[in-house]
């Protein structure tokens, strides 16, 4: 479920900069669709918090858990005031533009080799 929400998304994301739009998906904006988008996709990172807080016991576990909350919030505020800034610092050029089309492309690439993985596993 979560590699196809992933795959809607990153086409969403690629199609909407490719046309120069920005698309809103869901009732309340990008905010909620984004978290759905994050909760459901399975990543590395996650499985290895998800097994390192399962041996950890309770308490550890939570820590650990709130810990890898904490940091992955952090570096998505910091990629996005870095974006800022690197926009300003090379003169306007469209560079959010230029890395969400990178992201879109990189997404779906590992996206459709998980699907295929999935498929034939």
């Amino acid at each position: 479920m979560g590699v196809a929400v992933g795959i809607a998304f990153a086409l969403t994301l690629l199609v909407s900069e490719l046309l120069g739009r920005e698309v809103e998906i869901g009732r309340w904006g990008s905010g909620v669709s984004g978290v759905l988008q994050g909760a459901l996709a399975l990543t590395p990172s996650k499985v290895l918090v998800a097994v390192l807080a399962a041996r950890a016991g309770l308490v550890m576990g939570v820590i650990y858990v709130l810990l890898f909350i904490l940091v992955s919030t952090s570096f998505m505020v910091f990629v996005g005031m870095s974006l800022k800034r690197v926009d300003k610092v090379l003169g306007g050029h469209d560079i959010p533009r230029i890395m969400n089309i990178v992201i879109a492309l990189v997404a779906l690439v590992v996206l459709v080799q998980q699907l295929i993985g999935l498929v034939f596993a």
